[in-house]
């Protein structure tokens, strides 16, 4: 195509047909592979978040419980006679 001449508006003076292409590499594979590396990444944090979440509640359960079991133990200890 380069070796074609051109016109003054830089058009071929000679017909040029294209009858086939060559593909050497794939150029959605790279973008692929990043998406994918992309959804596996946001996946592993979602599950993170909700581990981490999971864990907070249960800390904050736990934390509640005790609170609740010390509340018990002492009026137990002032009260004795209602329980």
């Amino acid at each position: 195509m380069e070796r074609v001449s051109v016109d003054g508006d830089d058009r071929p003076e000679q017909e040029i047909k294209i009858t086939g292409a060559s593909v050497f590499v794939n150029p959605y594979k790279e973008m692929e592979e990043e998406e994918r590396k992309k959804a596996e990444a946001e996946r592993k944090q979602a599950s993170c978040i909700t581990a981490l979440n999971a864990s907070l509640l249960f800390f904050s359960h736990c934390t509640v419980l005790h609170c609740a079991s010390q509340v018990f133990a002492y009026y137990k200890e002032r009260y004795a006679y209602v329980f």
